[in-house]
């Protein structure tokens, strides 16, 4: 089964992680500079639409407006909030771009950049160039399709030839005509330039990406409906929907960005459907048929070796029509089946061995930058202490022995612009330069932790609780009595009363 499938899993999970990784790759080297001013305190969870890459101060900068306490006042905002100046990601404002570690990623994305756009393009050509040109000159049809129509004949036998031999890596190229057998190339320019419209030129010509994005789909869907490249009706009207598919999304997203489409909750399920339910539903179904087709194909190979083996006449008038049409195309299958062999000895020992132990030397080695960098980055200053992540005291309190303790060292505020996750958000800035962020109501506001602690409130409000350090993490701690009354009444969720107090 890995000798026979092995290279085809490899195809399809190079084919399938293209757009991530080079989104990846791409994103790692879009870096710019955020500033902050004196009294400001940068933010780099701050919530950012999607397709806003604006790195204005109103959005990433809070106001250092502490609450007042014995030891915080504004005096102290000038010393806590000096005036910032970072080199950062574009995308990811938290990843700063100029340390170290940052040379690693780096080299792993130059190196995923080049496999991704020189090398596997031209391995696919290679696959696709020497197989094809092997069963067009070495598989025979004892009747090949000859009548008036030229283009049809060349397709018939074309398929015929197909199902006599099915050598590996035949998922490049099967499904279409012979004479456009290397159109998932442009498959894979397609998702290329879509991947540098979206990724490169959204954050800087942000009104030009999506008309690029529109222009890109629409071309595919002429080259589709035009070139006519699958061999088959089927996958040609799959090809078709699926480019229309395209099409209209980045539509539904132009008008939407101009105001042309009004806010309607209709047109944005509809928006939904398309993105989200009808492209896996196109998929499955040209599953379903390929899986299906290759048992139709091997039944009737099993008949006719039946056939050759007894002579049996009466056992191929009970099949139907159809499966006896296929039989006549596959009749000559035992003549064909060493070119079959020969051809997955040529692939393997030549493509996968060579080839694609080659790349996966430069896989290894962007990988094992990738992970070297990881394990280099020093802890962000800027820390989100209310993910169920990230609850270790290291992290949760940083150079400080307890709750008190950071307390007394750190001013409080709250964030005028909290990520996503949080409608509330306070933030502790503390001498040490660490600034603890810490959700206190959820963006829905489901959970709550206001009922355990005031905004900003050093201490719990129920005197009988206390925030203290419970196997290597900062809990809440109420007596059983105590929490369980909290919970029953619905004053707050479990999940608020672990990590929103």
């Amino acid at each position: 089964i890995i000798q026979r499938y092995g290279l085809m899993l490899i195809i399809s999970a190079i084919t399938a992680s293209f757009v991530p990784a080079m989104t990846y790759s791409s994103t790692t080297f879009l870096c710019t500079t955020y500033t902050c001013r004196t009294l400001t305190k940068f933010n780099p969870t701050a919530y950012r639409k999607l397709g806003n890459y604006s790195t204005s101060q109103d959005l990433f900068c809070d106001p250092c407006q502490f609450y007042i306490t014995d030891k915080c006042n504004q005096g102290n905002a000038s010393a806590l909030c000096p005036a910032m100046n970072s080199y950062r990601n574009w995308r990811e404002p938290d990843v700063p771009c100029d340390d170290a570690p940052q040379g690693l990623f780096y080299a792993s994305a130059a190196i995923v950049l080049i496999v991704y756009i020189i090398s596997i393009p031209t391995l696919f050509f290679i696959i696709i160039r020497e197989l094809t040109d092997a069963i067009a000159e070495r598989v025979q049809l004892e009747e090949p399709q000859d009548t008036n129509h030229p283009e049809e004949d060349d397709r018939e036998n074309w398929r015929r030839k197909l199902m006599l031999v099915q050598p590996t890596a035949a998922t490049l190229y099967e499904a279409y005509s012979f004479r456009q057998r290397y159109f998932s190339l442009i498959v894979l320019l397609h998702r290329l330039l879509v991947t540098i419209a979206v990724v490169i030129i959204g954050p800087l010509m942000t009104d030009v990406s999506v008309p690029v994005v529109l222009v890109l789909h629409s071309a595919m869907l002429i080259f589709v409906v035009c070139l006519r490249p699958y061999l088959r009706g089927l996958e040609h009207t799959l090809g078709v929907l699926l480019a229309l598919c395209n099409v209209f999304n980045a539509l539904f997203v132009l008008g939407y960005r101009y105001d042309v489409l009004p806010n309607d909750t209709g047109l944005t399920v509809l928006f939904m459907l398309v993105n989200f339910a009808l492209p896996p539903l196109f998929i499955g179904i040209m599953m379903f048929v390929a899986f299906k087709r290759a048992g139709v194909i091997e039944n009737v190979r099993r008949r006719a070796s039946v056939k050759n083996r007894t002579s049996d006449d009466e056992e191929l008038e009970e099949d139907n029509t159809e499966q006896q049409k296929r039989y006549e195309d596959t009749k000559d299958a035992d003549k064909n089946k060493m070119e079959q062999l020969a051809l997955d000895r040529s692939t393997q020992n030549r493509i996968l061995t060579r080839c694609f132990i080659f790349i996966g030397v430069f896989f290894f080695i962007a990988l094992t930058a990738a992970l070297i960098g990881v394990l280099s980055q020093e802890t962000s200053p800027y820390r989100t202490v209310t993910s169920p992540l990230h609850q270790g005291i290291d992290y949760t309190l940083g150079p400080y022995s307890s709750w008190s303790d950071m307390t007394d060292n750190c001013c409080c505020m709250l964030s005028k612009n909290p990520s996503e996750d949080y409608a509330v958000m306070e933030r502790w800035v503390c001498n040490s330069g660490i600034t603890f962020n810490r959700g206190r109501v959820s963006s829905g506001g489901l959970h709550n932790g206001t009922a355990v602690r005031d905004i900003c409130g050093t201490q719990p409000k129920i005197k009988a609780c206390s925030i203290t350090i419970v196997n290597s993490q900062l809990q809440m701690v109420c007596p059983t009595v105590t929490r369980e009354a909290l919970l029953s009444s619905g004053s707050i969720s479990k999940y608020a009363y672990d990590y929103y107090f």
